[in-house]
């Protein structure tokens, strides 16, 4: 895919019409689609991590917060444990 620079719409191509039309050679244009996919997936998977990091330290937060500090385990225990704690905690969470 590339834009269009003077409408800026994207236009989609194969690889060796994308080549052309960009100037480039088709192993370039492969290059660049590899680098683009790699990038998107590294970018997924970071965003991931983000949210699984988030959610950990809000599972974090309610525990220390219901049980005191202390190890999860102990927490859990707590407050009755892990399928109680957990329901607690969904209440909790917005949709």
């Amino acid at each position: 895919m590339l834009e269009d620079l003077e409408t800026n719409e994207e236009v989609r191509f194969g690889t060796g019409c994308a080549s052309n039309a960009a100037g480039w050679t088709t192993k370039e244009i492969n290059a660049e689609v590899q680098r683009m996919a790699k990038e998107a997936a590294a970018a997924k998977y970071a965003a991931e991590r983000k949210r699984a990091a988030d959610e950990d330290a809000a599972w974090g937060a309610f525990l220390t917060a219901g049980a005191g500090h202390g190890d999860r385990i102990s927490q859990i225990r707590a407050l009755g444990g892990f399928s109680a704690a957990r329901a607690a905690y969904r209440l909790t969470q917005t949709p």
